[in-house]
């Protein structure tokens, strides 16, 4: 099950920041999503969930969770290139 959550404000990736203890996440990363701060965050149960936050500024931002039945080592790198997807069909 994958999940698209658009903000028009409230700040998710200001918020994926403050959330990022040990007890939430196994491993939150940062990354880029077409020159867009982003972090990929994995919570404790392997590499069956994870989730994808982009901050597009003013408090606004996506965020993209995907939830599999078997682990994906992949889940967190194909969730990131979906959140560039949108990110360019916003600028269009």
């Amino acid at each position: 099950m994958y999940t698209l959550r658009d903000y028009v404000g409230g700040d998710p990736l200001a918020k994926a920041y403050q959330d990022n203890g040990p007890k939430e996440w196994s491993a939150f990363e940062e990354h880029t999503a077409r020159g867009l701060p982003a972090v990929t965050q994995v919570p404790g149960e392997g590499e069956r969930v994870c989730k994808v936050v982009v901050g597009a500024g003013n408090g606004q931002g996506i965020a993209i969770v995907g939830s599999l039945g078997l682990e994906d080592p992949t889940l967190c790198q194909r969730l990131l290139t979906a959140a560039e997807w949108v990110v360019d069909a916003v600028r269009k």
